[in-house]
């Protein structure tokens, strides 16, 4: 399934044997969201692919055979849907009429995603120390609040 933006990705629900997960495949690589209800993932790519997966034992990590995206809604000027998947299907066993192997929800995100995603990034003494490239002038305060004109 593509994806276009910035969306959070939450599960809102597991029913199944095996371990479920999604991957999410960017232009900036690949991120996986473990299938436990709760966890949640920022995505922020113009445009990305979600793959819900399961684990069969001793085959390992395998695409599910059916995922079902619900249509886009609208709550509270916030767009979302519901997607749900389906690991596999089973000899004799009728199928659900609703995938609900692993339900996962999608929820638009604006411009509040810039604020959000630099507010994660490290700021202060614990961030990554200046490192002066050049004997160039250099403005502002060095490493732990040294003055920049003294080293």
């Amino acid at each position: 399934m593509f994806v276009e933006g910035a969306w959070r990705i939450t599960v809102v629900g597991k029913d199944a044997d095996f371990d479920q997960r999604a991957v999410v495949r960017t232009p900036y690589g690949t991120l996986v969201l473990a299938g436990v209800v709760g966890e949640s993932l920022v995505v922020n790519a113009d445009t990305w692919q979600l793959c819900p997966e399961h684990l069969w034992p001793g085959r390992g990590w395998c695409p599910d055979v059916e995922v079902t995206p619900g249509p886009v809604t609208t709550a509270g000027g916030r767009r979302s849907r519901e997607v749900r998947a389906t690991d596999c299907y089973w000899p004799g066993h009728p199928r659900p009429a609703v995938p609900r192997n692993l339900v996962l929800r999608l929820d638009a995100l604006g411009t509040e995603v810039q604020d959000e995603l630099a507010a994660t990034r490290m700021i202060g003494p614990a961030a990554t120390p200046l490192i002066r490239t050049s004997s160039a002038p250099v403005f502002g305060a060095g490493p732990a609040g040294v003055e920049a004109a003294s080293w």
